[in-house]
């Protein structure tokens, strides 16, 4: 359970969530108005490449193919990235 601060009717409440394109959508049950965009939880195996020398790989297949490269990915990437490549290696 999530609780979030609604402006408009200024309480605290369990957002109504719904999926919307590459987040999740958290709606006021009370005044039933917007209150944000949530990130979307993202499988680490299943989190493709869109740069670099592995574009439109997985994560688990770069594992498969070059292990160095993601030990690299993880030491310079931004934390998001980081986060699922410490996934797959096993840091966390």
């Amino acid at each position: 359970m999530i609780l979030i601060h609604c402006p408009k009717c200024e309480q605290e409440v369990e957002p109504i969530l719904s999926e919307s394109g590459k987040h999740t959508r958290a709606d006021c049950p009370i005044c039933k108005r917007y209150i944000k965009f949530l990130p979307k939880e993202i499988n680490a195996k299943d989190y493709k490449m869109h740069y670099g020398k592995y574009v439109g790989k997985t994560l688990e297949e770069i594992n498969n193919i070059d292990y160095d490269y993601l030990i690299w990915l993880h030491d310079t990437a931004k934390p998001r990235l980081q986060e699922l490549v410490a996934k797959i290696l096993g840091y966390k």
